[in-house]
């Protein structure tokens, strides 16, 4: 579905743009045969998507039921990435994996330190070293230095609370017993061409203006812990307005992860794949991107969807906002599902330090998290809150698509202990009580041509 092109045009148009990344990919291509292959978004570097798609703010949420819904495991259960564009040249990126490895046996228990698991946490300051861009064409090569922690890092609540609330399995495996953190350097090279072509008749009916190219990635990440991590896409790429479609493969690889049996197993998901390749799947409209792995060789599959942040070129900010909204969203490390009703009051004087919007909100919360340490306990809780927010936005150092929050509010909680696996069906009596509740964060208007989206962290 995607344009494929001659194999001595990308080579001509890496050359005139610059020999940097045609010797990053060289580098990469040659290391493949000798490396062991696993497919997974690599920890502390941005983002891995076409540099049009770039934007300020991006949140990258990963999980291998987006694989093939959960049929499959690639040992880095859950993933959660933020990028932030500090400056022109200048970004942020922090994530949180939470990694598993149940044995050979998946679903019965396995000799002491033959599973476990490990969370780990990640963090690099970056700089764009090189950008040059044309009417069809975009190449971007980047650099970072950060720092990896490993260790119980809550993950182990986050996956049981999230498995408990939707009835899902528990994973009770022990921590094993790396503790550490190491420092980090990234070297990433984005190059992507695209051109306007001739729709055919057969495409006419979802419309014409499409665009054609493709898209080239590669990234490599090295710690002091003699850790080496690496990455090749090569994809065809189709844009028609806001949607966004590639299809290409990849290739992964991760060394020097034999300091314990959760990493080693992450590191070789897929080191016995005859191939060594991925096939890779994603498509985005506006602000919202969802992709998925599928190895060629042995089955392994991951998934992710990211959500862009930033104003959208053409699109003109206003202070006006919806008169009547819904959030949706789920909070962590103690997993609850978040549902908020929004009205707005009043405008409030834009010329004042107070100034902003002013909405009245009804908020309901649920969720099922652990109680303290006990792997099979768990604290059932709902709340309902009814309150006011006051909204503004940071009309100064030009970001007025970000919009610090203030909530505030008063109602009722109800919290019971219950039982999960063994002790499925045990319950306490349950325990009411009035509550005040706030929330302060800030709000980001999405990437998209339409401004009524938003997403926030708090």
């Amino acid at each position: 579905m995607g344009f494929v092109p001659h194999p001595s045009y990308e080579l001509y148009v890496l050359k005139t743009h610059s020999p940097w990344v045609s010797a990053l990919l060289l580098v990469l291509l040659l290391k493949l045969p000798f490396s062991d292959l696993q497919a997974g978004e690599i920890p502390a570097v941005p983002p891995r998507l076409p540099p049009m798609m770039m934007s300020k703010l991006q949140l990258d949420w990963g999980n291998d039921f987006l694989g093939r819904f959960g049929r499959s495991d690639d040992f880095r259960t859950q993933q959660v990435s933020l990028f932030i564009r500090l400056a022109d040249r200048w970004s942020l990126t922090a994530d949180h994996s939470t990694l598993t490895y149940r044995g050979s046996n998946r679903f019965d228990p396995d000799p002491v330190g033959t599973e476990g698991r490990l969370d780990q946490l990640s963090g690099s300051l970056g700089y764009l070293l090189h950008r040059s861009r044309d009417s069809a064409s975009q190449l971007d090569i980047s650099s970072g230095l950060g720092f990896r922690a490993s260790g119980n890092i809550a993950g182990d609540r986050i996956q049981n609370g999230f498995h408990q609330l939707i009835d899902s399995g528990l994973v009770n495996l022990p921590y094993v017993d790396t503790e550490r953190v190491d420092g980090l350097i990234w070297l990433r090279g984005n190059f992507q061409y695209l051109e306007s072509r001739a729709t055919p008749n057969w495409l006419r009916w979802v419309g014409t203006g499409w665009q054609g190219g493709y898209w080239l990635y590669a990234t490599t990440l090295a710690t002091t812990d003699t850790q080496w991590d690496g990455a090749v896409n090569a994809s065809g790429l189709v844009v028609n307005g806001p949607w966004k479609l590639w299809l290409g493969l990849r290739t992964d690889w991760r060394e020097g992860y034999e300091r314990d049996v959760v990493q080693t197993a992450t590191a070789t998901a897929t080191a016995t794949s005859e191939e060594g390749v991925s096939l890779s799947l994603g498509v985005a409209f506006g602000p919202v991107i969802v992709e998925t792995t599928q190895s060629l060789g042995d089955g392994h599959s991951a998934g992710r969807i990211v959500f862009n942040a930033s104003p959208a070129a053409g699109v003109s900010l206003s202070d006006k906002h919806r008169g009547v909204g819904v959030q949706l969203g789920i909070l962590i490390p103690e997993v609850y599902f978040d549902f908020q009703g929004r009205w707005l009051l009043r405008e409030l004087n834009s010329s004042s330090i107070l100034g902003g919007q002013l909405y009245s909100i009804f908020n309901i919360r649920y969720g099922e998290p652990p109680a303290g340490d006990l792997a099979t306990v768990f604290v059932s809780t709902t709340q309902l809150t009814l309150g006011g927010e006051w909204q503004t936005q940071i009309n100064d150092g030009g970001a007025p698509w970000i919009k610090p929050y203030f909530a505030l509010g008063l109602g009722w909680r109800r919290e019971q202990v219950i039982g999960g696996e063994e002790l499925q069906g045990l319950k306490s009596d349950a325990v009411d009580r009035a509550v005040i509740a706030t929330d302060t964060g800030l709000r980001f208007d999405v990437a998209g041509n339409r401004r009524s989206w938003f997403f926030s962290c708090s």
